[in-house]
């Protein structure tokens, strides 16, 4: 195994094994490898086994950023007048600690952006992603990550990144750092640690890797949807009511589901309805509940929705097609947090997130009459908008491998399918997709489904492959500056192929 061996004047002194945690070096008692010598900072290098490397970090007081250079084995670093540190191979075999049985986290899931910090909660919540360095937190206008709150100390807590996973260590502040609600001096965090300094709350999220489903199910490789999951991460926190606009089948859902999941009520239900076609009355009991007897066909009391969710979040789907009247009741709770069952007398307090969707433009519905303004203004207090599916080229890229991974037994798509897939408006959104790429996976019967295969799905719909192509192309061949050669292989297929669409697709627009 690899050790660091700290040595005086040429003799070593000490060996301190390397790999399983990044060790500080410096002046201070509370250092992994204390040097005692007047020249070196109290807190002065870190050292992190990151691969099959040995990074070496200058702590340098009121640095932006810690500068960073390889340990390289058998080379000696001065640290201070008259000690050294060398990075050597112990033949003495040391036990390593317990492995936890959870997803690695280092590094590199670092610096693939895989995982941010989230600092603070609600509107003021910002997010920092993680890059693989060192990251200093506190009050100092010269820490990495500045934190306004008085009880912060000025360098409060660092994150240390290693080979498979991150460590926080606490800088000596004056009030302690805590995990989880456990005081530490150094721990392993994981996505999901919470983190307490001072009145600051931070938390470690993972988004997962461009294109991959993450644990809430949303996928999202396009520039529009990275900018709705920045919001999910800063609204998750946050205890005000959010409205998700986007056309039907955008993933209103999943969205509302995010917020759900990378928040403090996650353990907590999440109950979903859609507010859609159904009747005054009926909306009435189910979101209030109801007495036995309270109306014919009641023969037992029934909780409702905002009963169940309780804690937790409640997710109203095209809250746009509420009847007035549903309005104005569903207004009294949410100025209140009190519900009263149909036919019954308590009153109940409730404690739910209230994340509601529509397809529809509500102020435009307030500005006709048709949606209460003060109604308006308690739903929307967060907005997030989910653009449609003919927006997101790169979306339906990831979307269709995804759903096709999924029933498609190994199948890949053609060139040609897929880039017939670009060009296709999608109306349906992903709900659309999904059909189309479960009806492919079942009918064709190569390793690849071919652009025969998906005119064949399309005409079993009755679905015209209606080209919106000249925007979907052209935002790609804008995302490479105009590069065909790079545009064709981001899209998989052969460079004639793409220019004769673009010119084509650009002419119908001309012409159109």
């Amino acid at each position: 195994m690899e050790v660091l061996v700290l040595s005086y004047r040429g003799e070593p002194l000490r060996e301190f094994p390397l790999g399983h945690r990044p060790l500080e070096i410096g002046s201070g008692p509370g250092c992994d490898i204390v040097v005692h010598d007047a020249r070196v900072r109290e807190r002065h290098l870190l050292a992190s086994a990151i691969g099959g490397s040995v990074m070496l970090y200058e702590l340098r007081a009121g640095g932006k950023r810690a500068p960073v250079r390889a340990l390289e084995p058998n080379v000696p670093i001065r640290v201070g007048l008259h000690h050294t540190i060398t990075r050597m191979r112990s033949e003495v075999a040391r036990p390593g600690p317990s492995r936890a049985h959870t997803e690695p986290l280092g590094v590199d899931a670092c610096a693939d952006g895989e995982v941010s910090l989230i600092v603070g909660s609600g509107n003021e919540a910002r997010r920092i992603p993680l890059d693989g360095r060192p990251l200093t937190i506190g009050a100092s206008s010269r820490a990495d990550v500045v934190v306004h709150d008085r009880t912060v100390s000025h360098r409060h807590c660092r994150l240390e990144p290693c080979v498979d996973a991150l460590w926080l260590r606490d800088l000596g502040s004056r009030n302690g750092t805590h995990v989880d609600g456990v005081a530490v001096e150094l721990a392993r965090v994981l996505p999901g640690s919470e983190i307490q300094i001072g009145r600051t709350r931070l938390r470690l999220v993972g988004r997962g890797r461009p294109g991959d489903a993450r644990e809430d199910g949303l996928i999202a490789e396009s520039p529009e949807m990275g900018e709705v999951l920045e919001l999910v991460e800063r609204y998750a926190q946050a205890r005000e009511a959010v409205l998700v606009r986007g056309e039907s089948g955008a993933g209103k859902e999943g969205v509302a589901r995010a917020l759900h999941s990378r928040g403090p009520r996650a353990g907590k239900p999440f109950i979903a309805i859609n507010a859609g076609g159904m009747t005054a009355s009926l909306v009435e009991s189910t979101l209030f509940g109801h007495e036995r007897g309270a109306f014919t066909g009641a023969a037992a009391s029934r909780r409702g929705l905002f009963e169940q969710a309780d804690g937790g979040t409640l997710f109203l789907d095209e809250i746009g097609e509420l009847p007035l009247e549903m309005q104005k009741r569903l207004l009294r709770v949410l100025d209140h947090w009190e519900i009263r069952r149909v036919g019954g007398e308590q009153i109940q307090k409730v404690d739910v997130r209230l994340v509601c969707a529509t397809h529809r433009d509500l102020r435009e519905m307030v500005r006709e009459g048709t949606f209460r303004d003060d109604l308006y203004w308690r739903v929307a207090q967060l907005e997030i908008r989910v653009a449609p599916l003919r927006e997101r080229p790169k979306d339906v890229m990831a979307l269709a491998r995804h759903f096709l991974a999924q029933k498609g037994g190994g199948r890949a798509l053609s060139a040609e399918a897929m880039q017939l897939l670009l060009t296709h408006d999608w109306p349906g959104n992903a709900r659309e997709l999904r059909n189309v790429m479960g009806r492919c996976a079942t009918r064709a019967t190569g390793a690849r489904i071919s652009l025969r295969d998906v005119e064949a799905i399309f005409d079993e719909m009755g679905v015209e492959a209606r080209g919106s192509g000249v925007w979907a192309i052209e935002e790609v061949v804008d995302q490479h500056g105009g590069n065909l050669t790079a545009a064709a292989r981001a899209l998989g297929i052969p460079r004639s192929t793409l220019r004769d669409r673009y010119n084509r697709a650009r002419r119908r627009r001309e012409a159109g």
